[in-house]
């Protein structure tokens, strides 16, 4: 198709500065703005982005007053189209094509030669404008101040989850200064609600660099709490994490004027795969979960820590890629295997397959070695490198944790549904060739 394969001619950004934002701007310009032609919601943070966009997706679904409710995220696990979702559904590979042509178009009347995420995402602003959206809700790229989808001009509320480390090459290598760059989506005027995790102490920080910008805004800055939740909610298979972001979704519903059993229908219906997501069978436990950064792994082993007694061996297996990893990672990393000893197995997969134009998965074993050689957090046999799944040997009576980059989660999933024929799951569709 013309063009997607336009698209996949495009630079990925590579990190090394922030592209402005005029020739994005241009682009939308000439295509008449479609990112203002609906109701939209802008959700920034380090981790729990997708959860919230997800959970506020499946709240607005349940309002009669919203016929087509979009929703937009990145990037894409196993389709292209996967992005741009209206009413949980992903929009046809035509629709997105058609678009992307126009997108194309204009770049070229302009004689601009945009990137990859710029591309796509003007493209499925303009998808959600033919396809007639009522209100799209938003997930921000990188930061956010500097994110092509920053240039909504009026969200009806503004969201940011949480500030950990994270790209720290790219926002900053302080709290304050990531903060600095996600606070860039508060709008004049406009609400701006934070998740229940800014209240933590390691927080003060973030919150009083996004404070600041909520008052030279005029925004109303709102904390989300647990409180928030209808209370008849059952949660009793929410994570922690989830519990958190489930909060923030229906803080921001409610300050919306959404009634709360509107909220309970919609946290109930909802579904995010990626974060904690369990796969069970009569033998094991698969988990799934997206967790790349300091913030992530800390609330992953929360909840495998909730369960370890209970299982006969816990086995991680890590996938990240290694333009992601940061010394804070290998910190949180080594301060939460303290203590699991024998009972815990790491794989360490260094596989010969690159997310394209994203960078290698990482793969230097001796960092690893040279961490657990410093505190001992358990028997060094217990540390192995991988080039392919196939190569764990799956025992009965056991937890498997499989975590890292979004690159990593297709080939986990994948793995997992071929090795556990009790799941009787589909396999996933081959994903596109790029990513960004």
């Amino acid at each position: 198709m013309d063009g997607i394969n336009w698209l996949n001619t495009l630079d990925s950004w590579n990190g090394s500065n922030f592209s402005p934002l005029d020739e994005p701007r241009m682009i939308l310009n000439d295509l008449g703005n479609p990112q203002d032609a609906y109701d939209t919601i802008h959700v920034a943070g380090t981790n729990g982005k997708g959860s919230v966009v997800s959970y506020l997706t499946d709240i607005y679904i349940t309002l009669s007053t919203y016929k087509n409710v979009a929703k937009m995220t990145s990037p894409h696990i196993f389709e292209l189209t996967e992005r741009a979702q209206i009413n949980n559904s992903n929009i046809a590979t035509l629709d997105l094509n058609k678009s992307l042509i126009k997108v194309q178009e204009s770049s070229n009347k302009l004689n601009i030669k945009p990137t990859y995420f710029v591309a796509i995402t003007c493209a499925i602003f303009l998808a959600f404008k033919e396809l007639n959206v009522d209100i799209a809700i938003i997930e921000t790229g990188l930061g956010g101040r500097f994110d092509v989808t920053n240039l909504i001009k009026k969200p009806l509320a503004t969201i940011i989850t949480s500030i950990g480390y994270d790209h720290e090459n790219i926002l900053g290598d302080t709290l304050g200064s990531i903060a600095w760059n996600k606070a860039g989506i508060i709008k004049n005027q406009i609400p701006i609600i934070i998740g229940p995790l800014f209240k933590e102490s390691n927080q003060k920080e973030s919150f009083e660099v996004i404070q600041k910008e909520a008052l030279e805004k005029n925004s109303p800055l709102i904390l989300a709490t647990e409180s928030d939740l209808p209370s008849n909610l059952d949660t009793t298979h929410f994570a922690d994490f989830q519990i958190k972001n489930a909060a923030l979704a229906a803080s921001t519903a409610k300050y919306l004027g959404v009634n709360n059993e509107n909220i309970l229908q919609g946290l109930q219906n909802s579904k995010w795969q990626g974060r904690f997501e369990k796969l069970e069978n009569n033998k094991n436990t698969f988990i799934l979960d997206v967790a790349h950064n300091e913030e992530g792994i800390k609330a992953l082993f929360r909840e495998i820590k909730s369960f370890k007694t209970n299982v006969k061996q816990i086995n991680l297996v890590i996938g990240v890629l290694e333009r992601k990893l940061s010394g804070h990672f290998l910190l949180a990393l080594k301060q939460e295997l303290k203590g699991f000893n024998n009972k815990l197995n790491l794989y360490l997969y260094s596989g010969e397959l690159k997310a394209e134009e994203g960078g290698s998965f990482y793969g230097n074993f001796a960092d690893i070695r040279n961490l657990n050689e410093q505190d001992k957090w358990f028997s060094e046999q217990k540390i192995y490198s991988i080039k392919n799944l196939e190569e764990i040997i799956i025992q009965d009576f056991s937890t498997y944790v499989l975590f890292g980059s979004t690159y990593f989660y297709p080939l986990s999933k994948s793995w997992v549904i071929k090795n556990s024929d009790d799941f009787h799951l589909p396999q996933p569709e081959t994903a596109l060739s790029k990513k960004d």
